[in-house]
């Protein structure tokens, strides 16, 4: 399906919901829909809002936005897909940064054994690492950031199996389908790894800063101040303990 086809049918189905102006649409990074689902339960206790969660990756959605994608809030993996989208769209609204990612390396216990994280990478045994596209996902970039930091990336780089985004990479490592992989430390919480791998929280002085963002990109009143409501949650107390919990740091 190409992208202007998928928009099509998307505003097709939103035509014919009467009551399309009671629905909140946020267009988030895959790696944030773990902790938004439960600040989207905690949010709808507070206020009498129906809230759509979509998630790709940042760069995917950045590209259907462009293009006409009806969606209220983007919720990006960082700066340069929002700052893109605030500058094609000539939005007023500013661009917030609500929290840092942190990236993790998971590595299968049947593949390797526990040591430290250079090691890890450079075990011969590991044939297959899973990142997300670095071209569309801000984790993907941070993963390549890291292989050159370590100065492993050239020894890599035949090993490297892309996901489309860190869902897609979670998706890999549950099925086995590689034997490591570089993914959002956030989605650890939820995605259902138990013992069989062994993880590594990176460093982070060893990739760019993963700062999540939000842009508001609504201009109907009544969704624009729902929007503006739920920004302004994800600065309080409950909500960033919430983050804190999936492994975010919400320090200024």
């Amino acid at each position: 399906m190409t992208l202007k086809t998928y928009i099509i049918l998307i505003l097709i189905l939103i035509s014919c919901n009467t009551q399309k102006n009671s629905v909140l649409r946020i267009a988030s990074a895959s790696s944030l829909r773990p902790v938004l689902e439960e600040l989207i339960i905690t949010f709808s206790k507070l206020e009498q809002v129906k809230i759509e969660l979509i998630t790709a990756s940042s760069g995917k959605l950045a590209s259907q936005i462009e293009v006409g994608a009806p969606y209220d809030i983007f919720f990006s993996a960082n700066k340069k897909y929002s700052t893109y989208v605030k500058a094609k769209l000539h939005l007023k609204d500013s661009i917030k940064t609500f929290a840092k990612g942190k990236l993790a390396l998971l590595v299968s216990k049947k593949k390797n054994t526990h040591c430290n994280l250079l090691q890890a990478l450079k075990q011969q045994n590991i044939k297959r690492i899973a990142i997300a596209n670095p071209k569309l996902a801000p984790y993907g970039m941070a993963s390549l950031e890291l292989f050159q930091n370590l100065s492993i990336k050239a020894t890599l780089s035949s090993k490297i199996v892309y996901g489309e985004n860190i869902s897609q990479v979670n998706q890999f490592l549950k099925s086995n389908a590689v034997d490591a992989g570089l993914t959002a430390f956030s989605t650890l919480k939820s995605i259902g790894f138990k013992e069989e791998y062994y993880k590594y929280e990176i460093p982070a002085s060893l990739h760019q800063p993963i700062f999540n963002t939000t842009l508001i990109l609504s201009k109907n009143t009544t969704q624009h101040t729902q929007a503006e409501k739920f920004v302004s949650y994800l600065q309080t107390t409950p909500a960033k303990r919430i983050l804190v919990s999936y492994g975010y740091d919400v320090s200024k």
